[in-house]
Formats: C-alpha cells, structure tokens, sequence
C-alpha cells in the first residue's frame, strides 16, 4: 500500500488541502530484484517492536520559520507477515488529521524500501533516476491536474530535529503545480531517513493556496 497526498480542491473555498490517503490507482511499480537484502544500506529499522515517537511542526515556506505544535504521535512495527510467500512487515504511522494512522507493508530489498505490491519507498543510491511520473486528477474539476514525479534527494544531508543530527538521504513527491497556484512551480512531499533508524523528518500535508507545509519531526525512538 502506498500513501498519496490528496489533491482536493473546493470550488467555492480559497484553499486546497493536500493529505495523506490512498490514491484509488497505483501507477505500475519499476520492477528491481526483489531476493538480495543488505542489511548494510538498512534505512527502515523494519523490527516488530520498534516504534518512533513525532511532534507535529508548521513551516512557513515563504521565510523558513518553523513552529512546534502541541500533537505528538507514534509510528512502529507492528508486526511481520508473508504475503506471496516473502517476510513483509507491517508499519504503522501517523497521518494528516489527529487519530488518523496510515499502515503499509514494507521490506529491504537490495539497496531499496518496497511495499508488498513493488513500489519503491526510499533508496540508497539511486539518486539519478526518477521512479514514477503521473498524473493528479482533480476529482472536484476534472480538467486540471498535477503532474507528480517521485524521486530521491539531498543525498547525505545533515537534518537536525529533537531526537538528535543525523546523515540523512530523502525520498521526494514533487508536485508540479499550476501557474495559477501562488506557492509554486512546486511542492514537495519528503520523507527524511537516516541509518539503522529510518523516518526523522517527514512532510505531512500542506494547503496549495497558503505557505504553510506540515510536518512529523522526530523526537524519541527505540530500535532494536
């Protein structure tokens, strides 16, 4: 299961939500070896038990001030599970709106983070190749959309959050947007990883018409 950024837009309304919800179709997932593990290039620390606590931020993207919400939430494993006869593990996390969890079952596999229906969540060093492009269709006015590429960036970066200073490499949702929207030409959904830990700094949302983007930030941890 992969999580997408809902593009919602309101006729009537000035603002634009982007959440986090299952888009209804998957665009085909590039096909990579799915035997070879390396536990060397682990980002994900994918073992039942281990969990990470978040606090909640506000960034204005327009001056870089970030602002620490009073909302903590937890993401873990859950749990290991076969599906079509190879070890996957379950993830929970947290999304968008308060209570709102997002589960997913991810493995290792080469230097890559894969869900159970193949598609690529994070890698190590691929760092060149743009994974999947598609389309957004609005589904309020169906004659705009947003062209989305993900991709990895901001390879060996130093990203600083409460829990500590980590070397960390990101996977990236960009989202071309619309002349007509004020905040662009982009948008970006990032999830931050760091060695052996795995998720320190994620967006989670943002609303197309203003300049705040929301994020997780992390603040504890235990992995095994």
């Amino acid at each position: 299961m992969f999580r997408y950024i809902i593009y919602l837009f309101v006729a009537s309304a000035a603002l634009s939500l982007f959440s986090c919800k299952k888009q209804k179709s998957e665009p085909a997932p590039t096909v990579i070896d799915s035997v070879v593990v390396m536990p060397s290039h682990n980002y994900s620390a994918l073992k039942p038990g281990n969990y990470w606590i978040y606090q909640a931020y506000t960034l204005d993207s327009a001056n870089g001030a970030a602002h620490a919400e009073n909302r903590f939430d937890s993401a873990y494993v859950e749990k290991d599970t076969i599906i079509n006869n190879i070890t996957y593990h379950k993830y929970v996390e947290p999304g968008f709106n308060v209570g709102d969890k997002l589960t997913s079952f991810l493995r290792d596999s080469l230097s890559y983070i894969v869900t159970h229906t193949g598609h690529i969540m994070f890698a190590y060093d691929n760092f060149s190749q743009v994974f999947y492009t598609y389309y957004y269709y609005n589904p309020a006015v169906m004659y705009d959309s947003v062209e989305v590429t993900e991709q990895m960036g901001f390879k060996d970066a130093t990203t600083s959050v409460n829990a500590g200073n980590f070397i960390t490499s990101t996977f990236r949702q960009i989202w071309h947007m619309p002349a007509t929207q004020p905040y662009g030409p982009t948008r970006e959904y990032d999830v931050v990883r760091t060695k052996a830990i795995g998720v320190v700094r994620k967006t989670r949302g943002f609303y197309s018409m203003t300049p705040e983007i929301y994020e997780w930030r992390l603040e504890r941890f235990l992995v095994h």
